[in-house]
């Protein structure tokens, strides 16, 4: 609480906290959302705070995105969390960044970023328009983050749904009429208890295989949500630098100065949201695999069970 009060964190960033607690449940992952404040008026002289450093012109956001990881267990992944509060005094030119995070793989790489930057461009804190320019660099770290993995997901989830259904797909049904075939005389070299004892072996692998698409349709299912979040999220953040930079009370010494790296940035984002819809199509190709699997699975079932 002192930390987001002396930064005077946007009170929406508690949104973003939440589900990193003990109550997280999968619920959450339709918890994304952008919040944004700008406060670029020569009006509001309340906030300037010379003794912090603060000129009370500034803008500030938070916002969560998602990805998929591979966990520690091999052959197993899972959807993260990273919430983000950033806010840029336009005039000062410092800029608050705070991460939440499961692990520290955005730390990391936001210290790499900022390192490679001060070795390359040494005075990259002497000016505000240096500041921005690191500020939006940062952005597009944590956008890239939420586009990783997608593609490698999607694959570990098709080649899953390929091993449970693929005695499915390729045997006949036969078997699934054995229980009245095995009454037939002309069966006499099948006994009766071992075709019940095999009919029902199969149909409690069918009903595992079922159950087993169910579960890979559910993961299937939220990552569309995660996938149309962070698009929604990006599309977001792109239209509020728009309209923050075209803004008559931005900077202009910031607008010129930083236009290439602002042109950039949108250019950026814009292959990002690309790379997420791309990877959203495939997992809609997925889950229609998925219908049609687990529609083929459950006709077997039902045959057994008959």
């Amino acid at each position: 609480m002192i930390i987001l009060t002396y930064h005077q964190v946007m009170p929406a960033f508690l949104n973003f906290l939440f589900p990193f607690g003990d109550h997280y449940h999968a619920t959450d992952f339709n918890s994304s959302g952008f919040y944004s404040e700008n406060r670029l008026s020569d009006d509001i002289k309340a906030l300037h705070h010379s003794e912090l450093g603060r000129s009370g012109k500034d803008f500030r956001m938070c916002y969560n995105l998602k990805s998929v990881e591979p966990s520690q267990d091999e052959g197993q992944w899972s959807i993260c969390h990273t919430a983000v509060y950033h806010s840029f005094d336009v005039v000062a030119g410092k800029a608050v960044w705070i991460f939440i995070k499961g692990n520290l793989l955005i730390r990391r790489r936001m210290e790499d970023v900022t390192e490679a930057t001060v070795a390359l461009r040494p005075r990259s804190y002497s000016s505000r328009m240096e500041s921005l320019s690191l500020a939006l660099a940062v952005h597009l770290l944590i956008f890239d983050w939420c586009r990783e993995n997608w593609r490698w997901y999607n694959n570990f989830l098709q080649e899953e749904l390929r091993n449970t259904t693929e005695e499915a797909t390729l045997v006949s049904f036969e078997n699934a009429f054995r229980k009245d075939l095995s009454q037939e005389k002309s069966l006499a070299d099948t006994s009766p208890r071992s075709s019940q004892t095999s009919l029902a072996e199969e149909k409690d692998s069918s009903f595992a295989s079922l159950q087993q698409v169910q579960h890979l349709e559910d993961k299937a299912n939220e990552a569309l949500l995660v996938l149309e979040g962070n698009i929604n999220i990006l599309s977001k953040i792109k239209v509020h630098y728009e309209h923050l930079t075209t803004d008559d009370d931005f900077p202009d010494c910031l607008r010129t100065e930083c236009a290439r790296d602002i042109s950039r940035f949108f250019d950026s984002i814009g292959s990002i949201i690309d790379d997420l819809a791309a990877q959203k199509s495939g997992t809609e190709m997925l889950l229609r695999s998925l219908a049609d699997r687990k529609n083929l699975v459950s006709c077997k079932y039902s045959l057994l069970s008959a």
